[in-house]
């Protein structure tokens, strides 16, 4: 589990459609190591991060009247890799699908909940992680 800090910018084309790029940063893996002091061993873990820079998103709103609108979204990206104890970046290919409802709390704010699965590829590895939160959005 992670916490993670996004920051998005996008445009409405359409009712039901828009595009976003966004860029956000999460604990991606961890690492420990154990070391002597005077006090007796120490052992210290260390997470590596993923800075992720989501390139093109295209959300897809349900037109439905009122207030709640569901969205589905597709996107690609590239990110950056800083392993546990490494000085060494790795470059990372990023594709995430997700789902979402926003509640329209005023003309320009709204509140959704959300879920989105996203695959990280780092050389030759492939990397499966599913996120859930809430976003708090406003629009102009």
């Amino acid at each position: 589990m992670s916490v993670v800090g996004e920051l998005t910018l996008g445009w409405r084309l359409r009712s039901f459609v828009a595009l976003h790029s966004s860029v956000s940063s999460f604990a991606h893996d961890a690492g420990q190591r154990t070391f002597a002091t005077v006090d007796g061993p120490v052992t210290e873990l260390v997470f590596g991060r993923i800075t992720a820079f989501d390139l093109v998103t295209a959300r897809f709103f349900v037109p439905v009247p009122g207030r709640i609108e569901p969205w589905g979204e597709v996107g690609v990206g590239v990110g950056i890799r800083r392993g546990p104890f490494s000085v060494e970046r790795q470059a990372a290919g990023l594709a995430r699908v997700g789902l979402g409802v926003d509640f329209w709390l005023a003309h320009s704010l709204t509140l959704g909940i959300s879920s989105a699965y996203r695959t990280t590829v780092i050389r030759d590895a492939v990397g499966h992680g599913l996120r859930a939160g809430a976003d708090l959005a406003i629009h102009w």
